[in-house]
């Protein structure tokens, strides 16, 4: 494994963990009922970061050839971020329903989908199951916004 590539992984397990706490003291904020996955994703995010974090201290950087092309921060990594960012102002915005079908679709763009159905269906697919597990079957209120 290159120092590079330790680096990164050693900065990003860091940024997962501030990230999994902030989350967790937000969800930890909410009603028990309503934060209860939630809180329990937040708590493994926070295990799986310790997790990476201990592994990238064990690695050694010479037992691998190193890579001098390797990227810490790509911008493909920082688009990706960005447009996770953007959704998350969004639900506030839009709504969850609506929020999650534009993040859905930027992301199938993203990784460069080539059939266009799977592009904008998949997407509506994703969000009527969301609203049917959520809304119909578990009662739960999510973000309501400007359309839904």
């Amino acid at each position: 494994m290159s120092l590079l590539k330790k680096k990164r992984d050693l900065i990003f397990s860091i940024i997962s963990l501030i990230i999994s706490i902030f989350w967790s003291l937000f969800a930890f904020s909410y009603p028990r009922d309503s934060s209860a996955f939630p809180r329990i994703l937040c708590v493994v995010l926070i295990l799986l970061s310790l997790i990476m974090f201990y592994k990238s201290l064990q690695t050694d950087v010479n037992r691998h050839p190193t890579d001098e092309n390797f990227i810490i921060f790509s911008k493909k990594n920082v688009l990706f971020y960005l447009l996770c960012g953007l959704y998350i102002l969004a639900l506030t915005k839009i709504g969850f329903y609506v929020a999650s079908y534009f993040f859905v679709l930027g992301i199938c763009i993203f990784l460069k989908y080539q059939n266009k159905a799977v592009i904008f269906v998949w997407p509506a697919v994703l969000c009527l199951l969301l609203y049917l597990v959520f809304s119909c079957f578990l009662h739960v209120p999510t973000p309501e916004g400007i359309l839904f």
